[in-house]
């Protein structure tokens, strides 16, 4: 199954998502701090990520570019509570969009989407290129 790494910085939905998705046989990495995703990600190179938008300190917008400036290939499914975003331009940049609810169902159905969809290989990492700088 597929290293997810959801990105939320309220531990309960982050907790919920752990739980329902490691049932599933995917190994679940929590990050809350928006500081560390972009280590994480270098460390873990998880095969989708799932963000929320709104973090403290920091915007989702903001980590959705650079995760795709690091690796534009890596599916990122974007989370929030809110359905505001459905018409929102910037989502053509993420690969989904999901409202947070506790019934998984329509989240699991895009991960399995995004996982399957061609040019994904959960079992291949991509290649760092020479001017890659993941932290600026």
């Amino acid at each position: 199954m597929a290293d997810i790494l959801v990105v939320d910085d309220q531990a309960f939905p982050g907790e919920v998502l752990k739980k329902e998705l490691a049932e599933e046989g995917h190994q679940i990495t929590c990050v809350g701090d928006a500081d560390c995703v972009m280590s994480s990600i270098e460390e873990s190179r998880p095969d989708i990520v799932l963000l929320a938008l709104y973090l403290e300190g920091f915007e989702g917008w903001y980590l959705l570019d650079k995760i795709k400036k690091y690796d534009p290939s890596m599916p990122v499914l974007i989370m929030s509570s809110y359905d505001s975003f459905v018409g929102d331009p910037r989502l053509a940049r993420a690969d989904g969009y999901v409202i947070k609810d506790p019934d998984t169902d329509q989240l699991k159905q895009k991960i399995r989407d995004n996982l399957t969809r061609p040019g994904i290989d959960p079992n291949s990492q991509p290649a760092l290129t020479e001017g890659r700088d993941a932290k600026s």
